[in-house]
């Protein structure tokens, strides 16, 4: 229903860029280095330029849902993959030669140590050891890589998903609808003025508390002979973000019954538009109008 026009109310409230990655051939030697002794790594070593050490980290911190296979059997398929697409073609991802020969020297070393550590023949605490090491100098390796080309508007998403990343997820999560009831209170009827209240029905009857995620109440008021009952016989007038809040009147009004209907509004939009995402109608309050005689 189109609001019609209603009295004044006044309330206590006024109603990347695509990024190109480069990486030293120092750098490149000395993760080398340090992959091909299975070094497990104690502190985020393979920063790999100033451009790089800023913009990527070690961690899962911007990633989708793991990527990286938890069994092993799988991880040894998957890093495959991502080290042989990348040392074919690393300006598809926007690495170098030295970027793809770490991440290749990494999976290499992996490999061999895994393979040793499986087979029954080569199977000692000493080649497990030495997976497990490989493992984890492995691991921060192609996690730092992977943020980095995942993040990478300049690499395609196709391209990224035949890596076996997941595609960032920027689609913020939907703001749902409030579920809960504002309950009204009118607390005085003085000359052409109510004083009003809310609170949301699982609050204390002493708070002043919204609905969670609501920006305010939606109030809207009908004004009539008699109390009414239905919320589209109702003017939308405001939103209501604080009490006390205060009803306004004309003197034409005195004498008449003003009803109010109230509804939390979430943060999807603002009060009277289609786009904010609003809960279920209050319980009717009512309350004659009275004049200044």
């Amino acid at each position: 229903m189109p609001p019609r026009a209603a009295a004044v109310v006044r309330a206590t409230v006024r109603a990347p860029a695509a990024s190109t990655f480069t990486h030293s051939a120092a750098a490149a030697a000395a993760v080398h280095s340090a992959v091909s002794a299975a070094a497990v790594p104690h502190s985020p070593a393979v920063i790999l330029s100033t451009t790089a050490q800023s913009s990527i980290t070690l961690g899962e911190s911007g990633m989708a849902a793991p990527y990286i296979p938890a069994r092993e059997t799988d991880l040894v398929t998957w890093a495959d993959n991502f080290a042989a697409l990348i040392t074919a073609t690393p300006s598809v991802y926007g690495l170098d030669a030295a970027a793809a020969l770490i991440i290749q020297t990494a999976v290499d070393t992996w490999d061999a140590a895994y393979a040793l550590a499986v087979n029954p023949s080569t199977r000692t605490p000493t080649t497990v050891a030495d997976k497990n090491s490989a493992k984890l100098a492995m691991i921060p390796i192609i996690r730092t890589y992977a943020s980095q080309i995942r993040l990478n508007p300049g690499v395609t998403n196709m391209d990224k998903v035949a890596l076996g990343l997941n595609l960032p997820n920027n689609t913020p999560a939907p703001i749902p609808a409030p579920t809960t009831i504002p309950v009204l209170t009118i607390m005085s009827a003085t000359p052409l003025r109510h004083t009003m209240k809310f609170r949301d029905e699982m609050a204390s009857p002493t708070s002043r508390a919204k609905a969670p995620l609501s920006i305010g109440l939606e109030l809207w008021r009908g004004i009539d002979s008699i109390a009414l009952t239905d919320p589209a016989d109702a003017d939308f007038v405001g939103m209501m973000v604080k009490v006390p809040f205060f009803s306004d009147f004309d003197t034409a009004d005195v004498g008449k019954v003003a009803t109010y209907f109230g509804r939390w509004a979430n943060r999807a939009g603002s009060a009277g538009n289609n786009q904010a995402l609003t809960g279920p109608w209050s319980v009717a309050v009512s309350m004659t109008i009275v004049g200044t005689g």
